[in-house]
């Protein structure tokens, strides 16, 4: 600046105002063009910043939405087989015989419950630090798809139980004691069970039930593998 200053007095004791308002205007060029290269370097610190909390909050995601995947595969699984157990369930109840224990362990199996729970931490952090952060237009706008259609299938979970009807009226009115273990659910009469159209209708509900929730957690199995390779795919490229 000792410097500069200089040259100013110099050009004006030697009142030579053109080189005097040249140096002026050159000045005033060198102060924006700081000012500019400063607000650049703070706009790249500013957006890197970003970018860096973009890339940890994604990684985060792939993490939660892979252990999402593997609970959602156990669930299926869990469904599947429980279409075959009401499916046995209704032949052996068509039999003249009947192993009144084999038909326990199955009866008291069958309203057994499996709900699925995701954590959503990740997504509210993302939602805080803003969703137009992250740059990948499909991520953007498949993420709350996905984390939306988790809280659906928690809301229809907690508001159609069917087997909560099994478990408050078949039970207590057909079944002369009820354990998920060992000892099952042991009918008052056999007969009664065999013969009886409220349990066939109750087992039915239950069928139904476990084909919707294959149906409802398949398609979001599909969204979540679709995010996860979209994520994968965004991380590999940036990283």
């Amino acid at each position: 600046m000792r410097f500069f200053n200089k040259i100013r007095k110099a050009l004006i004791i030697s009142d030579n105002f053109k080189k005097y308002l040249l140096y002026a205007l050159g000045e005033i060029v060198l102060v924006l063009l700081g000012i500019l290269i400063a607000l650049q370097i703070n706009s790249w610190n500013e957006n890197r910043k970003k970018e860096t909390l973009e890339l940890k909050l994604l990684s985060e995601v792939l993490i939660s939405i892979k252990a999402d995947e593997e609970s959602l595969e156990e669930i299926i699984y869990f469904y599947q087989k429980k279409q075959e157990l009401v499916k046995k369930i209704k032949i052996t109840l068509e039999k003249d015989t009947i192993n009144e224990d084999s038909i326990a362990l199955d009866l008291g199996s069958v309203s057994l419950l499996y709900p699925f729970r995701t954590d959503y931490s990740v997504f509210e952090s993302i939602k805080s630090a803003g969703l137009t952060n992250i740059q990948n237009d499909s991520i953007r706008i498949l993420l709350p798809t996905y984390y939306f259609q988790t809280n659906d299938a928690k809301e229809v979970f907690h508001q159609f139980d069917v087997a909560k009807h099994f478990r408050d009226n078949i039970y207590p009115k057909y079944f002369k004691s009820f354990d998920y273990g060992l000892i099952g659910a042991r009918p008052k009469d056999i007969n009664i069970i065999k013969s009886n159209n409220e349990i066939k209708v109750a087992l039915d509900y239950i069928l139904n039930d476990a084909r919707f929730y294959v149906f409802l957690y398949s398609d979001l199995i599909s969204i979540n593998r679709k995010l996860q390779k979209k994520i994968k795919s965004e991380l590999k490229k940036r990283m």
